[in-house]
């Protein structure tokens, strides 16, 4: 009984890169167990770390009336996946991959100046806060003899948008990406 249980297991390890609104550019790494429901539909949990380390739209940020270097931001994103494959069959198969998730961004900053008229130093916290997350991925899995149970090529679409707080304000972002990952499933 328990080898069979364990033959129902699914261990999908993710790497890939994305470009997308406002000049994002992030590298991601995801791990995500999951459960054969039937032979082609498997549902599990993941964590994925996004590293987010081209934001132009940040690194030159006018906040009260000053511009900052904001910098690089990073996202840890644990989310429920359903990853279903249209044959199981033959040795390459195309599936689809759906994820739901929220990041968590691990950012925050005090930006400061000196106000020339006041003649005074100002610190102005600066944090970014994630939510809910998708990710659609579409991709082709080949069975392996020799390296894991299959080995994945796929492209995706991630819907994340951010909300960036600064003193009473908010700002709220789309920095939504496609992008292109290969993977490893075990």
């Amino acid at each position: 009984m328990n080898g069979q249980n364990l033959e129902k297991m699914e261990f999908f390890f993710e790497a890939g890169s994305a470009k997308g609104i406002n000049d994002v550019f992030s590298y991601n790494f995801q791990f995500s167990p999951g459960y054969k429901l039937t032979e082609n539909f498997t549902l599990g949990v993941g964590i994925g770390f996004v590293d987010y380390n081209n934001r132009t739209d940040l690194k030159n940020e006018l906040i009260d009336n000053h511009y900052f270097q904001t910098g690089w931001h990073n996202a840890w994103k644990p989310y429920l996946h359903g990853k279903y494959s249209i044959s199981s069959n033959h040795r390459v198969n195309p599936f689809i991959k759906v994820d739901i998730g929220y990041a968590f961004f691990s950012h925050k900053k005090k930006l400061s100046y000196v106000d020339e008229i006041e003649n005074d130093y100002v610190t102005i916290p600066f944090d970014i806060k994630g939510g809910i997350n998708s990710t659609i991925n579409l991709g082709i899995l080949k069975h392996s003899n020799h390296f894991g149970e299959a080995l994945t090529v796929s492209v995706f679409y991630l819907f994340q948008p951010v909300t960036y707080k600064y003193m009473s304000n908010s700002v709220r972002k789309n920095i939504s990406s496609i992008g292109f990952n290969v993977g490893v499933i075990f």
